[in-house]
């Protein structure tokens, strides 16, 4: 089994002892269409076909929504639909 981390900020092991051969980490900006073909691109690349994608990307700015900028409603939207 191969795991790949795919986010804005992935979170990588502080060592390198802590990291499983079969780990991946891709830290892409995923509301871009581009950047996720590349990135599939490349993890095709390096690992082959993966036969299991869990989406689970999620952001929240810390305020309601009423407290939020446009930009912050926007950017939330993009990443959590």
């Amino acid at each position: 089994m191969t795991s790949l981390c795919l986010g804005f900020k992935t979170r990588r092991p502080t060592a390198d002892n802590d990291t499983a051969e079969n780990v991946y980490y891709y830290e892409r900006d995923i509301t871009s269409p581009s950047l996720i073909a590349s990135t599939a691109a490349k993890i095709s690349q390096d690992v082959g076909r993966p036969t299991i994608l869990i989406n689970n990307a999620s952001v929240a700015r810390g305020k309601s929504i009423l407290d939020a900028t446009e930009k912050d409603v926007r950017f939330t939207f993009d990443v959590n639909t």
